[in-house]
């Protein structure tokens, strides 16, 4: 809300010279995340499907200097008869893949006269850093020899490592992927960055009519810290909030100010 004052009491050695009104505009309970820090870890979110190569993966909405680094695990969604070998023992059987890097993939299949006839299920997708044979896997398990499936991979799971990034991530970080020409793309899960001592966050605030010049002024943060503008333009600006010491790890929280114009 907007208040207008038009009645000021002139303090000795004040002068309303060019100011013959007082706007003040209030926002109360405006929320911040935590401080800005390293990904640790990002969900599963989709696997996708189809993927021919294991894709890159990158964070957006970093800051500068910012090296952190993550990696896609690999895991079969679903696979098809390629061969159906011989010697397997009638009914429901389960094969294990043999090739690639990693927790190797199993899968429920059934066998009618000695040979490997369909594909019921993924029961376990594997974890691979290195695929494995994508078009007629060899296969061991079910008694019989011989039998291999055509693979469709995605991305099960990641591996985050953030090194020297720079602890410049902030809260709400995400991930991206390129490449590995996927039938349907993965889409990974939330980014964790943990938050680290004496870093900051923003928020930016949009959509105001504000004149050219203006006052921040702002209340009480619920923790020990020290807010300031930057960006500042007559449709908003960017609220910084940093701890009050380095040593002090800033949560999330929500910050009362006023402007005054």
């Amino acid at each position: 809300m907007s208040y207008n004052v038009h009645t000021l009491r002139i303090a000795d050695g004040s002068s309303t010279n060019r100011l013959d009104s007082l706007g003040l505009k209030f926002m109360s309970q405006v929320a911040y995340l935590g401080g800005n820090g390293d990904p640790s870890a990002i969900a599963a979110g989709t696997p996708g499907a189809g993927y021919q190569t294991i894709p890159t993966v990158a964070y957006a909405n970093k800051g500068s200097g910012a090296s952190a680094t993550a990696v896609a695990n690999m895991g079969v969604v679903s696979a098809t008869v390629a061969a159906g070998g011989t010697g397997y023992t009638n009914g429901a059987q389960t094969l294990t893949g043999v090739s690639g890097t990693g927790t190797k993939f199993q899968a429920a299949v059934t066998v009618a006269g000695g040979i490997v006839t369909a594909v019921n299920s993924i029961t376990v997708a594997g974890v691979y850093t290195v695929m494995p044979t994508l078009s007629g896997e060899a296969t061991t398990g079910g008694g019989g020899t011989g039998a291999t499936l055509n693979l469709s991979m995605g991305v099960v799971s990641y591996t985050a490592s953030y090194g020297s990034s720079n602890h410049q991530y902030p809260q709400g970080t995400t991930a991206t992927l390129t490449g590995g020409t996927p039938t349907t793309a993965a889409v990974p899960g939330a980014v964790t960055v943990a938050s680290v001592a004496g870093q900051g966050s923003t928020i930016a605030v949009t959509g105001l009519t504000l004149p050219p010049k203006y006052v921040f002024l702002p209340g009480d943060m619920g923790q020990a810290g020290d807010s300031y503008l930057t960006n500042r333009t007559q449709s908003g600006f960017t609220i910084n909030i940093v701890p009050a010491l380095t040593t002090q790890v800033l949560a999330a929280g929500s910050l009362d100010y006023a402007l005054l114009y």
